[in-house]
This record gives C-alpha cells, structure tokens and sequence, in this order.
C-alpha cells in the first residue's frame, strides 16, 4: 500500500505540474495574443498602465486558480467524502452532530464572505490605479523635474495607495470575522460531540475507542470543510478578479485579417484611396478622400492641426479600416491582403523614433531580423549614421539606454532610417519626421531621407516650407477634405490654402 501509494503520488503531482504551468502559459500567452490584436484602436482608448495590470494582477489570479485552489478542491472533496463514510460507519447518530455545525457555518459565513471579497475587488481596482499613475510617473519624469513637481505626484500616488491599503485592512477584518464563525462552528460541534458521546458511552452504544476514533475524525472532517469552503472561497475572489479579464478577452479588435488573405507577386508601391471617409467615434475626420499615388511617386500631405493628415497615413497602414470607402494596393484592396505583406510593404519614420535599451546593432537590426551585421553596417552607411555610430564608445555594440536616450533627436531619425533601408519597404511614410529638429539635423536628416526615398512611393506629413517644396505633389486638407492639390509653385501661385498657411494667415493652425 506505501508503495502504490508512493508512485500514486508521484504521478498525481507530475500531471498536475504539467496542467498546471501548460494552463498558466496558455493564460498569459492569449492575453498577450489578445493585446496585440487589439491593435492601435484599442491603445488610444486605454491606458498602458490599465493594460499592464492584467498581467500584474489578473493573469496570476486565474494561475492561482489552476495551479493550486481548483487541485485542492478535488482532493479535499475526495477526502471529505472517505471521512463522511467511515464516520457513519462507526455511528450514524453521532454522525448527526455535523447537520446543526455545518448549518451555523454556511448561515454565518457567506456574509462576511461576501464583504470580504468586495474589499479585495476593491483594492485589485486601486492596484491597478497605482500601476496606471507609476507608469506615467516614469514616463513623464522629465516634465515632473522640470516643474519641481515630484512631491505633488508622489502625493497623488499616495493618495490612491493609501486607499488600497485600507481596502485590504477591511477585507482582513472580514476575512478574520468569517474565520471566527467558522471555529465557533467547530468547537460547538466538539462540545454536543462530547455531551451525546458521553451518554451513548453509558448505554452502552458507544466504545472508548470509537468515540477516540470518533473525535479524532470529527476534528480532521470539520477542518477539513473549512479548509474546503475557505478554498472554495478564494476560488470565488480569484474569478471575481478575472472578470475584467474575461471582459478583456471577449473584446472583438476594429481591425480584422482576412482569414483567406490575397497576396501579391511583387509590390510596385501603386496606392489608391477612393472615397474614403473615417470618423473617431462620433467626431468626423476624413470626407470622401480620393487620392491616387502613383509608383514612385512622392506626396506631401498639408493642413492644420486635426485635418486628417496623420489620419490618412494610419488607415494606409490597417491600424485603422475606413467607415465608407476603401484603399487599393497595386489594384487590391488592402483589407483582402495580409497583415505581414501589408505592413512589410509600408515603412514608417515617425516624429517621435522609439529606440530599444539595446545596442545600435540590435536597434537597426528591428527592421529586418534576419539582416547580416554586414547588412546593418551597409543601411546605417547610406543612413548617414556610420559616423556617429563608431563615435560611440564601443561603436555598433553600444547601448542606447532607455528609448535611445543617449542619443540626439537627429542621430535617432538616423537609426530609423537605417531601420527602414533594411526593412527595404516599396512604400515610405513620413510623419512629420523632421518637425521635432532644429536646422543643422534637419539637413542631415533629409540627406538620409532623400537617399531612402529613391525610387519609392511616399507619402509625407510636413509643415516646414523646406520639406514641403522637396515633393512632387502637394495636397492640401482642410477639415478632413481635400481643398487642393498641385505643386507647390502651382499652389502658392493660386493664392489659395495653402498660401495662407506658408504666408502666416493660418501659422497657428499649421504648427498646433
């Protein structure tokens, strides 16, 4: 019996290590899965902090759930039953006693139960409030030292964890109260035990030795229900907490794949919007654009602040799908293509370059993982990076620190740049990828951008006159419409809108 008893054991904690981490990992690789397919819609909407505390706290509540309430349950519930059985069978009137214990325990208990998982809910949400305010306490640690403002958002932060804190103090008193029922329930149960035990001994219905059998059973069922029910009930507030993780995981994304996705030979880099339209929730922002960008060709969008420019650019990329209309690539539309074609096909250099806190090697080697580190050397080269990449104390092996911190703003459009000669895309956004420098890296910058833009198609956000005079095409947008299009000599000839934002009538607009 030790034996099988030994292996048995053995086996049962061999298949519950495997369903158990295989049960966790699932968990946490669909959250994550889901996070990504939520895509941009869904961060605009929603604090990283909020996300990250699903992670935090959510996901490890349902791994609590697997990987150590619901075995216990099983076995306790097992081992319940065994001991009901050989506790009858020894006497079933004394058997009896469990019916009036058990009743006061299951009447008491739930209360504080129930107020006790109301307290944990309540500290799990202020949790996740001080996630979302120490996110945004580092990321914006620059603005907060430069106002001398450290102490007014320590105090916010705080504020909130004081409030979680006392929510976990009351959840401890109800929890300690529900604990409290249930040992009165217990040692009542032991005294009416040892009242009837005692008058069954007289009369002979009873042994000493089965009343000994007797207590020493009644004590390991009675704590063995508490054990039971108490895991039953972490169980409860274990779910209750992954409701909102359940929410988020019901969560159907904006953008969709095409499940039977068409592909194309080989990308020329023809873009065509027709008749799109596109609103953010109920606030209109594109109007019937029809655009058509020709192999090769480059386009500079212009307009004020909130005319659809950077709008444009992410319904090119599938971050967002258009309300009305569609947009073709090479004369299919871009919802019927995959998103690794899709995407592989369209660069972006943004305003605002995000860098890894890796080396220099690692953060132009983003744009194409498979590069060759001779391959790297060569993008950053025509990237104008070389220079001041083997300036760097240990040159391509560097580290750049958090979001490329040591790094200027010009050297890092540079490193983007290189990114995308190694992404090597037939497409090329630029989102106002200059704006942020002053004069000298503007002029450095825009040596690696027009040698990037050979042969590409390209599609431009600017408001500086230098940058847009460098393009084929001027449109010109005006509360989500197309007012104008033509060169820029042809348009400023016309004395029209985009006169007025070049001339100053409009300049506030323009660089809000």
């Amino acid at each position: 019996m030790y034996l099988i008893s030994y292996f048995s054991n053995a086996k049962k904690n061999i298949v519950a290590q495997v369903f158990q981490q295989k049960a966790a990992r699932d968990i946490q690789l669909a959250a994550f899965r889901k996070m990504r397919e939520l895509g941009f819609p869904y961060f605009e909407k929603h604090a990283v902090g909020e996300t990250m505390s699903y992670f935090q706290t959510d996901i490890p509540a349902v791994q609590e759930v697997y990987q150590h309430l619901l075995p216990r349950i099983v076995e306790s519930l097992f081992m319940l039953l065994l001991s009901l059985l050989f506790l009858t069978s020894i006497n079933y009137q004394l058997a009896l006693i469990f019916i009036p214990c058990t009743i006061f325990y299951l009447v008491s208990g739930p209360y504080f139960e129930k107020k006790g998982i109301q307290y944990i809910q309540a500290y799990n949400q202020l949790i996740k409030e001080v996630d979302r305010k120490q996110h945004t306490s580092l990321s914006a640690m620059l603005e907060l030292r430069v106002f001398h403002a450290e102490k007014w958002d320590l105090k916010k932060l705080t504020h909130v964890a004081e409030k979680a804190g006392q929510a976990m103090f009351m959840h401890f008193i109800y929890i300690n109260l529900y604990a409290i029922m249930r040992r009165i329930a217990v040692y009542s149960g032991a005294v009416l035990l040892f009242y009837y035990a005692y008058h069954l001994i007289q009369i002979k219905a009873l042994t000493v030795g089965e009343f000994i059998a007797f207590v020493m059973m009644y004590f390991q069922l009675m704590f063995g229900i508490t054990h039971l029910v108490t895991t039953l009930s972490n169980q409860n507030m274990k779910l209750r907490q992954a409701e909102k993780l359940y929410a988020f995981m019901q969560i159907h994304p904006d953008v969709y794949e095409s499940l039977h996705p068409k592909r194309l030979n080989e990308v020329v880099g023809d873009v065509h919007f027709k008749h799109v339209s596109f609103s953010y929730g109920n606030k209109g922002v594109l109007q019937d654009i029809t655009l058509h960008i020709k192999r090769g060709e480059r386009i500079c969008l212009v307009g004020a602040s909130g005319s659809g420019k950077s709008t444009i650019t992410k319904l090119l990329g599938r971050f967002y799908d258009p309300d009305q209309g569609h947009i073709e690539l090479d004369g299919i539309p871009i919802q019927d293509l995959s998103f690794e074609q899709l995407r592989t096909s369209v660069g972006y250099v943004f305003q605002e370059t995000y860098l890894f806190g890796a080396t220099v090697m690692d953060n132009i080697r983003f744009g194409n993982p498979d590069a060759t580190d001779d391959m790297i050397v060569e993008a950053a080269k025509a990237a104008y990076a070389h220079e001041f990449i083997m300036e760097l104390p240990e040159g391509y092996d560097s580290l750049l620190g958090e979001r490329g911190n040591k790094l200027s703003g010009g050297q890092k459009q540079r490193v983007a740049i290189a990114r995308m000669f190694l992404k090597n895309p037939q497409i090329v956004v630029l989102d106002e990828a200059t704006s942020a420098l002053d004069n000298v890296s503007e002029r450095e910058v825009n040596d690696a951008i027009h040698r990037l833009l050979e042969g590409r198609t390209t599609l431009c956000v600017a408001h500086r006159q230098s940058t847009i005079e460098q393009y084929n095409q001027i449109v010109v947008l005006d509360q989500g419409r197309i007012v104008e299009i033509g060169t820029f000599d042809t348009l400023m000839n016309r004395k029209g809108k985009l006169s007025d934002l070049m001339q100053g009538r409009e300049v506030s607009s323009l660089y809000a």
